[in-house]
């Protein structure tokens, strides 16, 4: 089953954007190269409920930082932990996709959108 990813977007707020980026001590002294960090784009299968959601960068191997945000303009930057779940085999040696999206999402996972 696959379904089409929701067409949900926002600008994202580039002084907030650098301070949770900033607070990754990861990114302590490098470029955050904020110009490829214009738009979101809802990473979530279509929906018309709920909030839209797209990953922004790695926290740790299991905490993503992410931007939700609604269709009234309200965003919130939050650390969700991974989607444990992965792709079931496929039976042709290739390893599984896993889900890229965040615990809990609504919808579908990341490799059923399209």
């Amino acid at each position: 089953m696959y379904a089409p990813r929701c067409r949900g977007h926002k600008r994202l707020p580039r002084d907030e954007l650098e301070h949770h980026l900033r607070r990754n001590p990861r990114n302590r002294g490098r470029d955050l190269a904020l110009h490829q960090f214009e738009f979101a784009g809802c990473e979530l299968t279509t929906h018309t409920a709920g909030d839209h959601a797209d990953y922004i960068d790695d926290i740790d191997e299991t905490v993503n930082l992410w931007i939700r945000w609604t269709d009234d303009g309200r965003h919130e930057f939050v650390e969700l932990k991974n989607c444990p779940d992965g792709e079931p085999p496929r039976g042709d040696g290739r390893e599984p996709e896993p889900c890229t999206l965040f615990l809990d999402h609504g919808g579908l996972h990341s490799w059923q959108c399209n």
